[in-house]
């Protein structure tokens, strides 16, 4: 396993060292490197695998889908004098292994591996079938065919994209799953049902199908939303939550983009988040109870809790301050003034004599602006009559 990586002259990733987990999770704001610490892995890896000796080329466009441009685009702007780009992994037992990648012209699109360490005994260059596999987050929707891989069934792949979704569901539909992956409410149920409970939980109820083509050497996907007694959909009719949610989810604002992208519909984030919102679909991962406006509930006693609420108060065009402590528990209102100024000195002069109205009260108090306080009846009244 790798544990520790090193990369120096590749984007923004200047002489940096990330520590690696069994599980690790990326997070950072935008620029902050997250892809581009993949992509050294993915570099590395395909230095890795040349099947002959010496300086190996190694694209920048198309393996893995990595669309990295050129290699003007992938130096560092701080580089060194050597245009090169290094890439250190260590492993289980402190073992380092070294990639030295040279630029030669700016516009090439490829890097030149001049240092590779060969096998690394960390799966990063494994090529037997499951031992590595890599996801982008930028894909395309499921289409409504897929083109059947031409493997045995250990060789299948998801793509680097997600686009043999269908293939791999064809492939697998009745294989168990894992303890660890199993859906809650599934059980021990096989992978197309567990999909169909995730996909459930994830954006809508939904039942799954794999179709195979009757003339292609295709699959597809079809969903039943809703009623049973429905009809069966191609993915382009789903709606872009459903569809985009296989095999991986993304957000309202990466929604919102992927959709403009593929022509299927022109909207704002904010239309996108409305509209998810109010289907139920944008609830927080263990979302808890709001407390607010629950402070008076466990209050038993007179006198222990006060609130002070200020609110503008317009008594014949004139604007005024109103300034009055609530009591928590029985919500009478302990004192009121109307003053032409609410600064602080004038909220102590009013807590003040609220204090001096019950001496032997000794309650918590906290300020709130409230701009409806009195009914609007009275507030109405005072308007116009003063």
């Amino acid at each position: 396993m790798i544990t520790e990586l090193f990369a120096t002259g590749y984007k923004g990733l200047t002489g940096r060292t990330f520590g690696f987990r069994p599980l690790t999770v990326l997070t950072g704001t935008n620029c902050a490197g997250k892809s581009s610490l993949i992509q050294t892995l993915l570099l590395a890896r395909q230095a890795s695998l040349a099947e002959h000796a010496g300086p190996v080329t190694v694209p920048l466009n198309g393996a893995h889908d990595l669309r990295l441009g050129t290699a003007f685009d992938v130096m560092a702007f701080n580089a060194n004098d050597d245009r090169t780009i290094r890439i250190a992994m260590t492993t289980d037992g402190a073992i380092r292994h070294e990639w030295i990648f040279a630029v030669d012209k700016d516009q090439d699109r490829f890097l030149t591996c001049t240092q590779a360490p060969g096998q690394v005994d960390s799966g990063l260059t494994a090529t037997g079938p499951g031992d590595f596999a890599y996801l982008s987050a930028l894909r395309e929707g499921q289409p409504d065919l897929v083109a059947v891989q031409s493997l045995p069934h250990a060789e299948l792949t998801l793509g680097c994209r997600g686009e043999y979704a269908a293939d791999l569901l064809r492939a697998f539909a009745q294989h168990p799953v894992e303890a660890g992956l199993q859906h809650p409410r599934a059980g021990r149920l096989p992978l197309l049902k567990q999909v169909e409970h995730w996909l459930s939980e994830l954006v809508t109820p939904v039942e799954v199908r794999v179709e195979a083509s009757q003339t292609l050497d295709a699959v597809g996907l079809r969903y039943l939303q809703g009623d049973k007694l429905g009809e069966w959909v191609r993915p382009s009719n789903t709606g872009y939550g459903l569809s985009y949610c296989l095999p991986i989810k993304d957000g309202y604002r990466r929604l919102t983009f992927m959709m403009l992208d593929c022509d299927i519909a022109a909207v704002s984030p904010a239309s996108t988040y409305r509209v998810l919102k109010e289907a139920g679909l944008m609830r927080k991962w263990d979302e808890k109870e709001s407390k607010k406006l629950t402070v008076f509930i466990h209050l038993t006693i007179s006198n222990e809790y006060w609130r002070v609420n200020i609110s503008y108060l317009n008594i014949s065009g004139i604007l005024y301050y109103f300034c009055g402590l609530l009591d928590g528990c029985s919500r009478y209102i302990v004192h009121w003034e109307i003053r032409e100024a609410m600064t602080e000195k004038d909220v102590e002069i009013v807590i003040q004599r609220a204090r001096e109205k019950y001496p032997e009260a000794g309650p918590r108090i906290t300020l709130t602006m409230v701009r409806n306080l009195l009914p609007m009846n009275s507030r109405s009244l005072s308007n116009c009559a003063g």
